[in-house]
């Protein structure tokens, strides 16, 4: 059953993707929840229980993720002007989100295991990293596409 879905989850994605730049979040959203959905085989029950779940974990994520990116963001146009204090703060801005990423996961790692099996929620972790990984190739692929050849042989990649 994985098998005959990683085809369509492909096909949507692509088509999903190559819409407004390659940038729909509502589309990425709903091939995830697909995405999970058939790769932890949850049950109509499990899914009741979990995706309010998911979405309140998966919404904390993206603001302390966005967090963590604006410090990072922040730190690479610091200059040597800068004043070290503010330099400090932004480095223990981007620390502090990071902890909040690690206690998060703990936090509904714990609720996670409230609904699921073990072995379930142990996959969703790995589900989640290889959404992420095939999102970012089909982006990168679109981006590859839409350089020129020379472009591309400058970069090494044909």
């Amino acid at each position: 059953m994985k098998t005959s879905f990683l085809p369509l989850f492909l096909a949507l994605l692509s088509f999903s993707l190559t819409a407004q730049e390659g940038r729909n979040p509502d589309k990425i959203k709903s091939l995830k929840v697909g995405f999970i959905t058939q790769e932890l085989e949850l049950s109509s029950q499990e899914a009741e229980k979990f995706w309010p779940l998911y979405n309140e974990y998966d919404k904390q994520m993206s603001q302390l993720n966005e967090e963590r990116i604006e410090s990072l963001k922040k730190l690479y146009t610091v200059a040597a002007n800068t004043p070290e204090n503010e330099i400090q703060e932004l480095i223990q801005r981007g620390f502090k989100a990071e902890r909040g990423l690690t206690d998060l996961r703990e936090k509904y790692h714990k609720k996670f295991m409230s609904v699921l099996p073990l072995y379930k929620v142990a996959k969703l972790y790995a589900v989640e990293l290889e959404f992420q990984r095939k999102v970012m190739q089909h982006i990168r692929s679109g981006k590859d596409h839409k350089r020129t050849g020379e472009q591309r042989e400058v970069d090494g990649r044909k």
